[in-house]
């Protein structure tokens, strides 16, 4: 029963996203609105069946900048301020690749630095098709 109470909540987090962007080995690209749309469906159906789990990671800015520089990442940006569990953040970053579970990386006060959330997916994705044809 719990663990339904947290799968909702992240969920129901995507509802408040203003805007996303992707990083392609460091380039910067805003995804267009009707586009995010299909993004947010992806990302709630791949969030929907998540575990949210402890953390495995936790972000250090400077290491969290660089890392965007290689692969495509995702940044959601939300509304105003969110809080997941305990943990606040105005910003979700994480890196779109074939796996298990992944670390939301939060933005805080313009930083990554803290506590990630980690999802655990319970079987393999390829988050890159989240973006399908973004």
């Amino acid at each position: 029963m719990i663990l339904q109470f947290y799968q909702n909540n992240i969920v129901n987090i995507l509802n408040n996203v203003k805007n996303v962007i992707v990083f392609d080995d460091g380039a910067k690209k805003n995804i267009q609105k009707e586009q995010q749309e299909e993004c947010l469906q992806n990302l709630s159906n791949i969030f929907q069946n998540a575990f949210v789990m402890p953390a495995l990671g936790v972000s250090l800015h400077n290491e969290t900048l660089e890392a965007l520089k290689n692969g495509k990442w995702i940044r959601l940006e939300f509304q105003n301020q969110q809080d997941f569990n305990g943990l606040v953040f105005s910003a979700l970053l994480f890196k779109l690749e074939e796996t298990g579970g992944v670390n939301l990386i939060r933005e805080i006060n313009d930083k990554y630095e803290g506590r990630c959330i980690y999802l655990n997916f319970n079987k393999i994705i390829n988050l890159k098709n989240i973006l399908n044809n973004i």
